[in-house]
């Protein structure tokens, strides 16, 4: 059993990908089946994200690995409780600091404002299990 959480995809998927696009599906012909880590959490996903941009995907894993060994769960309540130079010191810029802090006030604004029908994600092709 693993920690891991991969993204599901089955045979539907696959096909509808093969008829959209030939030469797609030659790749996925050689390149076999694929396994994608996903972090399920959309705010820890988002901060993830915003860590890796423009960085070498090493020094990216680097300091995703370091920031979760500290601080353990990536959450809007443990962003929040630390300082801008608390953030940096896991190697992220100032403006990357900036980003998430950007990040952090408009979710933190989006869940005050209730909603009158929950959103329903489209059902489509693509499946998180």
């Amino acid at each position: 059993m693993t920690d891991r959480n991969i993204f599901i995809y089955g045979e539907t998927e696959v096909s509808y990908l093969k008829k959209r696009d030939k030469k797609l599906a030659e790749v996925m012909e050689k390149v076999g089946p694929i396994e994608r880590e996903v972090i399920p959490d959309l705010f820890a996903a988002l901060v993830n994200s915003i860590i890796g941009q423009q960085i070498s995907t090493k020094a990216h894993k680097t300091i995703w690995k370091k920031m979760v060994t500290v601080l353990g769960e990536i959450t809007p309540q443990v962003i929040d409780s630390l300082s801008d130079e608390e953030l940096q010191q896991f190697g992220i810029t100032f403006k990357k600091v900036a980003c998430i802090r950007q990040n952090l006030r408009k979710r933190t604004l989006c869940f005050m404002i209730r909603l009158r029908k929950p959103y329903k994600p489209d059902t489509g092709h693509v499946k998180y299990v």
